[in-house]
């Protein structure tokens, strides 16, 4: 039995402001596929240089989404990667990703992950993620259901109209999300350190990432705190002047 009419009643029960307008497109379909594949919590992000977080139906699977983009790997990418479905459970999470599973134990109450490629025949997007508290909890996700709503939400995504979003740019409306906001002050920190000590995108977003970690924070905290000037840029590449 298709899983569709399941998602499409779970996101018909999404009503009010908060779930109006393409920005919230994301987040209405994270609820909805947690609930349509009985799981305590999912995820949708999409994948370029960057991955970029775009929803997540609770404020564990928001961690974990901003985690994996931190530490630099995980499920999620591993799926967007091989375009193959990755089951994971906590053993495997802290065999294959232990720095990953570090941050993802003492700050969430998420223990196992389901992650799929969210593509379609001529494209690959990005991956869902579906998150369960319980260790095992990812091998109870049925899987043909889950790449079924996987490739859906793709086409969703794939086929929202462009629009000027916030920043002036030409894109879906789904980029102005809350989450895909946030990583857009990684890119301007990416681009101060590019001019600041002549690195490449990959070089900054790797030097990011080394003083998040070290600080055990996140990338897009650690951005905003760059970006309003509470940690000085120099702290973070002591190469720059701090003039």
């Amino acid at each position: 039995m298709s899983v569709l009419p399941r998602f499409t009643t779970a996101l018909a029960g999404l009503t009010g402001p908060d779930f109006s307008g393409s920005e919230s497109l994301p987040v209405r379909m994270a609820i909805g596929a947690a609930a349509a594949l009985h799981v305590d919590a999912a995820g949708i992000s999409v994948m370029d240089v960057l991955r970029v977080p775009l929803g997540a139906s609770s404020a564990d699977a928001d961690v974990v989404e901003r985690l994996q983009i931190t530490i630099g790997d995980g499920p999620c990418i591993l799926a967007f990667s091989t375009g193959e479905p990755v089951v994971a459970t906590h053993d495997r999470i802290a065999a294959t990703w232990p720095i990953f599973n570090d941050r993802m134990v003492t700050e969430t109450r998420i223990r196992s992950v389901a992650s799929l490629p969210l593509q379609t025949a001529k494209s690959r997007l990005g991956a869902m993620d579906l998150y369960c508290t319980s260790p095992g909890g990812a091998t109870t996700v049925p899987l043909s259901a889950a790449m079924e709503l996987a490739n859906h939400i793709a086409s969703v995504l794939l086929a929202e109209p462009d629009v000027t979003t916030l920043h002036g740019v030409i894109g879906p409306g789904w980029v102005d999300a809350a989450a895909a906001q946030r990583r857009m002050l990684v890119w301007q920190v990416v681009g101060m350190l590019n001019v600041a000590c002549a690195l490449s995108n990959l070089d900054a977003i790797a030097v990011l990432r080394a003083y998040a970690y070290s600080h055990d924070t996140t990338l897009d905290d650690l951005a905003d705190d760059l970006l309003s000037g509470r940690t000085p840029l120099y702290d973070v590449a002591p190469q720059t002047s701090a003039t």
